[in-house]
């Protein structure tokens, strides 16, 4: 269809610009799969890349565990519950007594400065330091957005995320409507085969991440 004449110039410069764009769009896609947190600059879509995208997804399936009683279990659903019972016995309580004693060995081991430091008000230049403070491509939480969105935009969202994050500070507001994560299973050894061998990470979205930096 390529004719010379300047409309077709027009045309043809248009679709390479649309072409670079998609070009970058598909290297940022692959630079945030493959997790290269350290590699800024070069030629991003390679064969390293890709490589390296595999690797992590080889590294982080888990395609059978073993439950307490030694029973091996390789379907993805009945792995799913492997490890929801080995954790959610883990993090259960276990119904402690005799808290009071044990707050008795701290008390007043801070001095009043520090008493002072602990009590006071949270400020919106706290909440703007966490923000600032976070790495702008960590994975995000359930709410989608990275770090890198807060701190780009706070002129425009600063405002309404600073003020929840201070009314759950300062003013004891459930946590509730924030409280959602995803967690991220690390490995603490090379092919693990038991839950017990697994790190148990949250992913929680930002505004829980500044509550927890604040703190």
């Amino acid at each position: 269809m390529w004719d010379g004449s300047p409309e077709s110039v027009n045309v043809y410069k248009g679709l390479e610009c649309k072409h670079g764009d998609l070009l970058k769009t598909e290297e940022t896609m692959w630079r945030q799969r493959c997790r290269s947190m350290w590699l800024k600059e070069g030629v991003k879509n390679s064969k390293f890349f890709h490589e390296k995208e595999k690797q992590r997804g080889k590294a982080n399936s888990i395609k059978k565990l073993k439950d307490d009683r030694g029973v091996w279990w390789h379907r993805r659903d009945r792995v799913e519950r492997v490890l929801i019972d080995h954790f959610t016995s883990l993090f259960a309580t276990s119904n402690p007594s005799r808290i009071e004693k044990t707050c008795m060995v701290v008390k007043d081991r801070l001095s009043s400065d520090h008493v002072d430091w602990c009590n006071r008000i949270f400020s919106m230049a706290d909440v703007k330091e966490a923000i600032d403070q976070m790495h702008p491509l960590k994975a995000p939480g359930p709410d989608g957005l990275p770090a890198i969105f807060f701190q780009k935009y706070w002129h425009i969202v600063g405002s309404d995320v600073g003020t929840l994050a201070l009314d759950i500070l300062n003013e004891g507001k459930s946590l509730e409507c924030v409280n959602r994560t995803f967690v991220v299973l690390i490995p603490k050894c090379k092919n693990p085969s038991s839950p017990s061998q697994f790190r148990p990470i949250s992913l929680c979205n930002v505004i829980m991440k500044i509550v927890t930096k604040t703190h």
